[in-house]
């Protein structure tokens, strides 16, 4: 009798959205329970870890964003020393270089879960029928309920 050779099962593609991985404390670059999860499951099932450009970007600019508050804050102090000691202060940290530090750290935390970056399908959105949904705040997009007058869901859309 011959046997029936089963396959493996297909890997499951997690695709997670910004307010997965965000965290308030920016020293973590993911959301520290998202990471115990993978932690977690990726060893012993098949999973792929799924990126979107979009989200990417968007934890790049939130979290460089808060990196560059503090920045101006150093350089505001710095400022103040050199007025009470009429001497030239400088720092060689540049708005530049914490923009790619805070990109490589997220790359390389990609590259750890070997998580695969999705590019935004450009090419394949009904742009027409996007600004459409937009206007009339259809889904994915609603009212800001933090602000009435602007509406979210552009980048979720993306």
């Amino acid at each position: 009798m011959s046997k029936i050779r089963k396959q493996p099962p297909p890997p499951h593609i997690i695709v997670p959205d910004t307010s997965i991985l965000w965290h308030d404390d920016k020293q973590h670059t993911i959301d520290p329970a998202f990471n115990a999860f993978l932690s977690r499951f990726l060893p012993d099932f098949s999973l792929e870890l799924h990126i979107p450009a979009c989200v990417r970007d968007e934890l790049l600019f939130q979290q460089t964003t808060s990196a560059l508050k503090s920045l101006k804050r150093a350089n505001d102090a710095m400022s103040d020393v050199s007025k009470v000691t009429a001497k030239p202060y400088r720092h060689r940290i540049t708005e530049a270089r914490v923009r790619r530090e805070v990109e490589s750290r997220f790359d390389a935390w990609m590259r750890s879960v070997s998580a695969t970056l999705v590019p935004t399908p450009l090419a394949e959105i009904d742009w027409a029928e996007l600004i459409r949904k937009s206007l009339w705040r259809l889904p994915p997009f609603t009212f800001d309920p933090k602000d009435s007058a602007r509406e979210k869901g552009f980048r979720d859309a993306l």
